[in-house]
């Protein structure tokens, strides 16, 4: 099961996300990549990307401003989670 943490995601152009339990990557989905005029090659394992000026800095602009959510999201779902628990141990040994 793979569920989206957006980072930043109000951009028509682009998303920026994290996959719950994998707190180790950025995931950034490039939406009408083509129709952008973007270019990619991928060659001896690498990844060149040709993404507009625009674009770029719009995702630039938009990962400064959001980044702070990275993981937070996720950290703050496992905390409630834990006072909930803790709750529920202290509820069941009154």
């Amino acid at each position: 099961m793979s569920t989206k943490l957006p980072i930043a995601s109000d951009n028509a152009n682009f998303e920026i996300y994290q996959e719950m339990f994998d707190n180790d990557k950025v995931y950034v989905k490039l939406n009408n990549f083509v129709k952008l005029m973007g270019s990619f090659k991928v060659e001896n394992g690498s990844l060149t990307l040709g993404i507009p000026h625009g674009t770029f800095e719009e995702l630039v602009k938009s990962w400064e401003s959001n980044k702070h959510l990275f993981e937070t999201e996720f950290l703050d779902l496992v905390s409630d989670i834990e006072t909930l628990l803790k709750d529920l141990e202290i509820d069941q040994s009154s």
